[in-house]
């Protein structure tokens, strides 16, 4: 029997801050039975009654928070990286006020001419800029392998883990289907760092191909993700990333219907 210890959560996407679609996504965040929210915060200019409307509607909810990534880049030009620093300081400004326990960051998309060793340095540049409270822990997310003039950093868990290794206070949000996606051994990485491990991104995705697809749709064994889990104990966050309202209701019943069907191995 799975001996389930994480939180299960969804995501919330502030992409717009009138307060009436703001008003509405909230309520289908808070239609399923999930035990936390992770914030997408690509709004700007929120006013102050609207972040204490959202306080309010997450009570006895853990929030956790993703800072806003598009456009932005930790690695990029010099005036990229500084308009990026600055946006993301309001971001995580924004998540210490409304009691967010855990901030996700994207380090961005860089040059394709421009090695790891570059992208180290300006990514290392970029966080010393930011002011950051040990009580609001940042994690970095493995992003996928794209070609083209820009290319997202670190693409794979290998950089990604030689990263977190220099910086202070900053931990692993493990994106599965970004990793599925590049054909990377996730289950075996995940069992040397687990205990660094503070938030999963859960989606489904096909080798070379597609991500964020509903649970069931894709390559991830199921199975094996809730074995891995069992086996290390994992205790933190575990956030699913579709897209769509219909496939965040299907992955959840798949989810729930692996642990179901455990339970039902045990009883007979």
């Amino acid at each position: 029997m799975y001996n389930k210890k994480y939180s299960l959560g969804r995501f919330l996407n502030l992409v717009d801050p009138s307060r009436k679609r703001i008003e509405r996504d909230i309520q289908h965040s808070l239609s399923s039975n999930f035990e936390h929210i992770e914030i997408w915060l690509e709004v700007e200019g929120l006013s102050k009654s609207t972040i204490s409307f959202i306080c309010n509607k997450f009570k006895g909810y853990n929030i956790i928070v993703h800072a806003a990534f598009i456009n932005l880049s930790l690695v990029g030009h010099k005036k990229t990286r500084m308009a990026s620093v600055d946006f993301l300081q309001n971001n995580y400004d924004l998540a210490q006020k409304i009691g967010a326990k855990l901030f996700t960051l994207h380090c961005g998309t860089c040059p394709f001419y421009q090695d790891d060793h570059t992208n180290r340095k300006l990514l290392f540049e970029s966080i010393l800029s930011l002011k950051i409270d040990a009580q609001l822990p940042c994690a970095l997310e493995n992003m996928p392998q794209k070609r083209g003039v820009a290319t997202p950093y670190p693409n794979n868990l290998a950089e990604l883990s030689y990263v977190i290794s220099k910086l202070d206070n900053f931990v692993y949000t493990l994106d599965i289907g970004h990793a599925i996606q590049n054909g990377e051994d996730w289950k075996s990485w995940m069992l040397e760092n687990y205990s660094k491990v503070y938030n999963i991104h859960l989606h489904d995705a096909i080798k070379n191909a597609s991500g964020h697809l509903c649970l069931g749709k894709g390559e991830l064994k199921i199975a094996d993700l809730l074995e891995v889990l069992d086996n290390v104990e994992y205790d933190k966050y575990l956030t699913l990333e579709v897209l769509d309202e219909n496939d965040i209701n299907d992955s959840l019943r798949v989810l729930n219907k692996m642990l179901y069907k455990n339970v039902e191995k045990v009883k007979n």
